[in-house]
């Protein structure tokens, strides 16, 4: 308790826990109101019942004790609001030298985890120059990302997450594939994972949980969006090959022969929005898929996919000795006028 609070409470003329709150807005203490951001307590009048703070955004301003204690909220001194008032100078060089220390310490004042929205709030303008923030932001968000200190969102309304320290490098980068909402951001997620898959291997059982993610996420695109759900499958088989982990993917885990049949009848267009480096594992489903219609099937997106497709579908059927049926299927095209610009590309290529 604060010694000039000490004699008030002594002399009876405020309770011992009045006195504690008192206490804690007493000259030197740090604190936040909505509206004016953080401030530090200059001096107080017990007498008269004021007390003056230099917030961040109006200095000098003098309130009424109690209004001050209804309207403002403690906090510490090492608190990035806090420092605001006391160390601002000191702020901006961490945002020049270690952004990444600045955002994790700018988080934890809100219990580990806030929007996007919420961090501009507290840095744009004040600790980054707005003209420059923008960039600074880009900058940064790539490097807590390489950190992995920081779990980023890919949608603003999502929130940033301060990770706990003995989070392995591997456990992030499943985390932030569990995290993960959109189709496109899982991709991305598992991209990731791919490339640092010994790493996250390494882990026991850190692949399965991966893969069970995948799997949950699969399934549920399946008929939403079946290019992402093929994606999805497709990555998880190359991380599973890369790694000699095929276990890690469980029995019952849907497979890309699944959802080629849920998407039969649209598979030209889900393909085209399938990553070019994926098709061929894609394209290597379809005997499984489709058994002995399988040679139609793949010549029926023969005209209309990319050219890696394209290239792809060919090869795939002179290793299946099937390259009599690509012949005939192109000259009965071509009469119809029914080849897309990528398989007419590749036939003046390679024909």
């Amino acid at each position: 308790m604060h010694p000039d609070v000490a004699k008030l409470v002594e002399a009876g003329r405020v309770s011992a826990p009045v006195g504690e709150k008192l206490s804690k807005i007493a000259p030197g203490s740090y604190r936040i109101h909505k509206g004016f951001g953080g401030g530090v307590v200059t001096e107080w009048d017990l007498f008269n019942g004021k007390v003056t703070i230099d917030f961040e955004k109006e200095k000098g301003k003098v309130m009424g004790l109690k209004l001050a204690l209804e309207k403002t909220e403690a906090v510490e001194e090492n608190d990035v609001r806090a420092q605001k008032v006391s160390q601002l100078g000191e702020l901006k060089e961490l945002a020049e030298k270690d952004p990444v220390e600045l955002v994790a310490r700018t988080i934890e004042t809100r219990g580990a985890n806030m929007t996007m929205d919420q961090l501009d709030a507290e840095l744009c303008g004040s600790v980054v120059e707005e003209s420059g923030y923008k960039k600074w932001w880009e900058k940064t968000k790539k490097a807590l990302r390489e950190s992995k200190r920081v779990s980023v969102p890919t949608k603003r309304t999502d929130p940033l997450v301060l990770r706990d320290e003995s989070t392995g490098p591997g456990e992030a980068l499943v985390d932030d594939l569990d995290q993960a909402r959109s189709p496109k951001a899982r991709v991305k997620a598992l991209e990731a994972i791919q490339r640092e898959a010994p790493l996250v291997a390494a882990t026991e059982g850190l692949l399965a949980r991966a893969f069970e993610i995948v799997n949950d996420a699969a399934l549920k695109l399946m008929k939403l969006a079946p290019a992402q759900s093929l994606e999805l499958i497709a990555l998880r088989d190359e991380i599973a090959q890369e790694t000699k982990q095929d276990d890690a993917i469980a029995v019952d885990a849907p497979k890309l022969a699944e959802v080629l049949q849920v998407a039969d009848g649209n598979l030209s267009e889900d393909l085209n929005h399938v990553a070019a480096a994926r098709l061929k594992r894609i394209l290597e489903a379809f005997p499984p898929a489709f058994g002995d219609d399988w040679v139609g099937k793949v010549l029926s997106v023969f005209g209309k996919i990319s050219s890696r497709g394209v290239s792809e579908i060919a090869k795939l059927l002179g290793e299946k000795d099937e390259t009599k049926a690509l012949n005939d299927h192109i000259k009965v095209a071509l009469s119809r006028h029914a080849l897309g610009p990528d398989s007419l590309a590749w036939i003046c290529r390679e024909r």
